[in-house]
């Protein structure tokens, strides 16, 4: 079980290296001439973002995939990824208390709320910050779910495979009226 939660942590952080590198890919495709490639990846983003040139960071004159905000928040899950197995146990199912998330996505709903308001002119840099807090928080809850996921999908596995009678190392009588 722990070989598989080892594999299963690399191909997330594989998966999330290629979604935080398709979000600056996007405009760097199109600068090097492979437009299609390029306007693929911003078709696919459009889905989770309402990338705003205005509240993006840009590249070669282009706006990345996803807004600052968005950025920020996959970039900070990265580093919360990153950082996930040296501050909690690969294989632990608990999620961190919920104020924790509360907290760290806090600084992130004051900066739109400001924003929206007109208090406060908001840039990309607060968005960004904020969102990568709120981004690195998340990692600490998505992990557990997806472990909880998979070793529950493991476990039933394992014991739909196992001999006839063996539950969870343990042999079972047959019982018969």
């Amino acid at each position: 079980m722990k070989r598989q939660l080892h594999l299963f942590y690399f191909a997330l952080v594989a998966v999330t290296a290629l979604w935080l590198g398709a979000v600056f890919a996007a405009p760097m495709l199109i600068s090097n001439g492979s437009v299609f490639a390029g306007t693929t990846i911003y078709a696919a983003f459009a889905a989770v973002c309402h990338q705003r040139a205005e509240r993006s960071f840009h590249i070669d004159g282009l706006p990345l995939a996803v807004c600052a905000r968005c950025a920020g928040i996959y970039a900070g899950f990265a580093l919360g990824l990153a950082v996930y197995p040296m501050m909690r146990r690969m294989g632990d199912e608990r999620m961190p208390r919920l104020k924790w998330l509360v907290l760290a996505s806090a600084p992130m709903a004051v900066d739109f709320s400001l924003g929206l308001i007109g208090l406060v002119e908001n840039t990309h840099l607060s968005r960004a910050l904020t969102g990568a807090l709120g981004g690195s928080a998340a990692a600490f809850y998505i992990v557990p779910g997806l472990v909880s996921t998979l070793t529950s999908h493991l476990t039933t596995r394992m014991l739909k495979s196992s001999p006839a009678g063996f539950a969870g190392g343990v042999i079972e009588e047959e019982t018969r009226p």
